[in-house]
């Protein structure tokens, strides 16, 4: 049994954010794996802990620092920031929740630092502020099978 509360669409799916009742956590549902049609229980809605504004990841806005990657010759660097109209500063500043932070890091192909770093024509852009988010990247709640 899941609350949901937001539909999403990321990483090239629909996902609805909701409160399970079996976990008793907030977790992202891609909506093409569900079987058979839903049903409805308002049972739910009754406890305080499925309400949205308890989903801490969902109400948390995080701040993503992207860089070119440093891997890149100093002018394929400068092609990636005028791409991405970074300015001269080459950085792009993307607000994000915190519960959508994985999406956005696979859709602008940052997620594995060291193949961002090993593959840097595949991996053009790099997330400078990594360590500040770690805690959101690795956190048990926000483990994504990629």
């Amino acid at each position: 049994m899941i609350a949901p509360h937001s539909l999403v669409f990321a990483d090239g799916r629909w996902h609805i954010r909701a409160f399970c009742e079996n976990s008793r956590k907030f977790k992202d549902f891609v909506l093409h794996r569900f079987a058979t049609e839903p049903e409805i229980d308002d049972h739910l809605d009754q406890i305080e802990q499925a309400s949205p504004k308890n989903d801490h990841e969902w109400n948390t806005e995080l701040e993503m620092v992207v860089i070119p990657n440093p891997a890149l010759s100093p002018e394929q660097q400068q092609l990636v920031a005028d791409d991405y109209d970074m300015g001269p500063n080459k950085y792009l500043k993307i607000r994000v929740k915190a519960s959508l932070l994985k999406y956005m890091m696979v859709s602008l192909h940052i997620v594995d630092e060291e193949q961002t770093q090993s593959k840097p024509n595949a991996h053009q852009l790099s997330l400078a502020n990594r360590e500040v988010l770690k805690d959101y990247i690795f956190s048990p709640e926000s483990i994504m099978v990629w």
